[in-house]
């Protein structure tokens, strides 16, 4: 974590020294040029059902077992939400007590505004383990609270003219969506004694959702984990899956490869970014390095298969319908294409230009270089080398699924 000190010797230097701080911590550090929407739909095509936020494959059950506990009670929208939050932050203590690392809330506690439901959730539905697959969490919570109403109007509908009550299992034991949940049971007493590691059944189970699940079946993620999971659990960057892919379908060598040259030509755009935050800045240090990485950069470009690159297909696969967004990335590569004779100056225009449209002027950090001239220990201001699309938390998870079938 970055710390930075400073003698307290006038309010002038106090100020310049708070701006900085400030400067650092605001929101949207890593994509400071709006591409995080193509990254991300990247990474849903190369490993669905996983966020930068999860972190431990365990909270894939832990979820479901509360929600399914949950619906048994009948309870209204609003209590079944306000009870999953206070047994969501009941978990993070059972889960404290036993130790382990990645456990969501540790240091937050009952304060902690991204429960696992929330980050889990998509990929619950990804896998088949929820088996609404349409459903938002919010909508889940609306229907499972009117359950209970549904129920009581059905179990007196059902009543003889005697008053004897009629069995039917259909009619008291499932919604009318049916049952909610694809999971294995619980372990006994695990509501008071929850281990963040998974048993060997979960392990196994988890691993089959993955690979078989109609939405991630045919994903780069599923066939690591059905065929090379010992060999990438030590892989530390994402292009280092390549000799892997190799072995795999047309289809995700044509993803991962779609992946990949975007990268490298983003890179390019970050890279640019950071060189003149540091000109600006007047911190010449910084800014030589990076002068240094963009000729590495335009040294890639010259090596670029570029005839092999489509930029309007690309962004037709991933369903890139902004305005802005598009324009952006098909003039980038443009520039890409003749990086040796683009004007640099136009160029750095366009990124200072996207920088504001993202953020607006009063957020912009190339505007406000300037004030930021004191020498700090930062290396990059935003994003810089290749993008990982989420391969460290799909390895993360993968690793719980290798530790829990060795058991």
């Amino acid at each position: 974590m970055l710390q930075i000190g400073w003698v307290d010797f006038s309010k002038e230097h106090r100020k310049r020294v708070l701006n900085v701080l400030s400067f650092l911590t605001q929101k949207g550090a890593v994509d400071e040029l709006g591409i995080g929407v193509i990254r991300d739909r990247l990474a849903d095509i190369l490993f669905p059902g996983t966020s930068t936020i999860q972190t431990r494959a365990k909270y894939f059950f832990i979820v479901p077992w509360i929600m399914r506990d949950l619906e048994k009670q009948n309870l209204q929208p609003s209590l079944f939400e306000q009870k999953l939050a206070m047994a969501e932050n009941k978990m993070i203590e059972v889960l404290k007590s036993l130790g382990g690392d990645g456990i969501i809330g540790e240091i937050s506690g009952e304060k902690l505004k991204r429960k696992p439901a929330e980050i889990y959730w998509n990929g619950l539905r990804t896998y088949g383990i929820f088996r609404h697959h349409g459903l938002n969490i919010y909508k889940y919570i609306q229907v499972a609270g009117e359950l209970g109403n549904e129920k009581l109007t059905r179990k007196q509908l059902l009543r003889s003219e005697d008053g004897v009550q009629i069995d039917d299992r259909d009619a008291f034991g499932l919604s009318k969506l049916g049952p909610s949940w694809n999971i294995i049971e619980p372990p006994a007493n695990w509501q008071k004694e929850l281990s963040i590691n998974l048993s060997c059944d979960e392990a196994s189970f988890l691993q089959e959702r993955i690979i078989t699940a109609t939405a991630s079946r045919h994903s780069l993620w599923a066939a690591l984990l059905r065929d090379f999971s010992k060999e990438v659990k030590g892989l530390k960057n994402f292009i280092e899956l390549k000799p892997f892919v190799e072995e795999m379908t047309e289809q995700i060598q044509i993803d991962y490869k779609l992946a990949l040259n975007f990268s490298r030509l983003i890179n390019g755009a970050h890279i640019r970014y950071n060189l003149i935050f540091f000109r600006n800045a007047n911190i010449e240090e910084k800014e030589t390095f990076y002068k240094q990485q963009w000729q590495e950069w335009v040294s890639d470009m010259s090596i670029f298969e570029f005839s092999s690159w489509d930029t309007e297909n690309f962004l037709q696969r991933l369903l890139v319908r902004q305005g802005g967004t598009r324009e952006f990335i098909r003039k980038w590569v443009d520039f890409a294409k003749r990086v040796n004779s683009a004007d640099l100056q136009t160029l750095d225009n366009l990124i200072e230009k996207r920088e504001i449209i993202i953020k607006g002027k009063e957020r912009s950090k190339l505007l406000k270089a300037k004030e930021q001239s004191i020498n700090t220990d930062y290396k990059a201001v935003g994003i810089i080398g290749y993008l990982q699309y989420r391969w460290p938390n799909a390895q993360r998870l993968l690793k719980d699924i290798l530790e829990g079938l060795a058991g």
